[in-house]
């Protein structure tokens, strides 16, 4: 089989020759020269590198158009000491490193090259990665055809051969059989099945609700159920007594049962007068827990974009578990992992 990095060079060539049209043998000669010259200049340094640099091959035929967990892959880089290890882990991240030996690889030690940025935490699954006839790599769970993760460059009802490369500049490109570069990890954004999963929606106006099918708000003893379709499961919004707001996936988490996701750590007692606590998500943005009666708020996530803000804000689970408070834009304004939280002292708690 011809190295791929030839079979695009060859393309390249071809595609690139122009029709010279001259008067004269001599100048048709130092014109080819001249170009032939200039094409040396451009690809010499591409073809001494020996990139780009196959990782993975689409088609029935081929060996290599899958990595499954526990079973590594490494290719061995020409002209040097290193090999490149695709690795699937048991969180579904699909990961590309440079390592210097075969255990190294199957240890998942060495320098991250690429990796899908997509991690399930609670999952017991195992799955792996695979470049389609169509252009896409894609993760799925071991025995479903139950996709996690994708490049999203499926060229449609194509069947033809792709190759997932490595670049002279350390990224990773998908290519056609014609070289073009249909997919590449510094230009483009793969995509994550059911995340971000939307949890809660704020209301845009104070008539009735735009978005019926979403809570704005979790009472006490009255749990949200929403269904995980990527864990084949429920994620449940628990408001608790002591004030405490948490988000909970398991098949019993209406009873406040199962893997914990997040909670707010307020423990607060009861309100003597017997009031409870409730969350909401604002028209401002902000997420907060208050008492029903009174209004007082004990804890926020400090989010608020002013009082004159009156939008849809949502309440998302992102691909890393953490929970996420976007706008209409898409744009992260309170991250669970990255930003802090506000708390009421449990005998001053400010009113509305």
């Amino acid at each position: 089989m011809i190295p791929m990095r030839y079979y695009l060079l060859w393309h390249r060539i071809t595609i690139s020759l122009p029709a010279i049209v001259v008067n004269n043998r001599t100048t048709m000669f130092k014109t080819l020269l001249l170009f032939a010259f200039m094409l040396l200049a451009c690809t010499l340094p591409s073809i001494l590198a020996d990139c780009p640099l196959t990782l993975l091959e689409s088609g029935p035929a081929a060996s290599n158009r899958e990595i499954r967990f526990g079973q590594p892959h490494v290719i061995p880089e020409p002209d040097a000491d290193t090999l490149i290890c695709l690795f699937v882990q048991g969180d579904a991240n699909f990961r590309i490193l440079r390592v210097d030996s075969q255990e190294d690889c199957e240890n998942n030690i060495g320098d991250l090259l690429y990796h899908s940025g997509f991690s399930l935490l609670t999952s017991n699954e195992t799955y792996y990665t695979r470049l389609q006839q169509d252009g896409n790599i894609v993760t799925r769970k071991t025995g479903s055809n139950q996709w996690v993760w994708k490049t999203d460059s499926s060229q449609g009802e194509v069947v033809e051969s792709f190759w997932l490369v490595l670049n002279c500049n350390d990224s990773v490109s998908i290519v056609n059989e014609d070289g073009t570069d249909i997919w590449n990890s510094d230009r483009d954004t793969p995509e994550v099945f059911n995340r971000p999963l939307t949890l809660m929606k704020s209301f845009a106006t104070t008539g009735p609700p735009r978005h019926a099918s979403f809570a704005s708000r979790v009472w006490y003893d009255r749990p949200i159920q929403i269904r995980d379709r990527l864990m084949n499961t429920w994620i449940c919004l628990v408001q608790q007594g002591d004030g405490n707001f948490r988000v909970v996936r398991g098949d019993d988490c209406r009873n406040n049962q199962g893997d914990l996701v997040y909670n707010t750590g307020l423990v607060y007692p009861l309100p003597h007068n017997g009031e409870k606590y409730w969350t909401m998500l604002q028209r401002d943005g902000n997420l907060v827990t208050r008492r029903e009666v009174s209004k007082k708020w004990a804890w926020t996530t400090c989010s608020g974009q002013g009082p004159d803000v009156h939008q849809v804000f949502e309440l998302v689970l992102t691909a890393n578990d953490t929970l996420a408070i976007v706008d209409m834009n898409g744009v992260v304004i309170w991250e669970s992992n990255q930003d802090e939280a506000c708390f009421a002292e449990p005998n001053k708690m400010i009113g509305a």
